[in-house]
């Protein structure tokens, strides 16, 4: 049905795998890609965000905003930030990727 469904494992060129369990397309389990084709990847445990930075539109504002979770729990960037050790002025280029001006 074109849906990712099961355990998938995703390699990178030198940098290792991350392993995801997706059911009927959606994010399960373990490191999964949040949006299909794009570099944004999470953390989640039984379908629901765990760790990471999840980007959303917002269609009221017209406007690209970000959820911050840790352990579960919606967060502020400047907490993220300090729990995964992230310098405050690195910005994020995706999922858990992050570059200091």
């Amino acid at each position: 049905m074109g849906k990712m469904d099961g355990i998938c494992v995703f390699y990178f060129h030198n940098r290792g795998a991350i392993v995801g369990e997706y059911r009927n397309g959606e994010p399960w389990n373990g490191f999964c890609f949040m949006i299909p084709t794009k570099g944004w990847v999470a953390e989640y445990r039984q379908g629901r965000p765990w760790s990471g930075h999840f980007p959303y539109y917002d269609y009221q504002t017209s406007k690209d905003l970000s959820i911050y979770m840790v352990d579960g729990v919606k967060a502020s960037e400047d907490t993220f930030k300090s729990h995964y050790h992230i310098p405050q002025n690195a910005v994020c280029t995706y999922g858990f990727a992050y570059t200091t001006n």
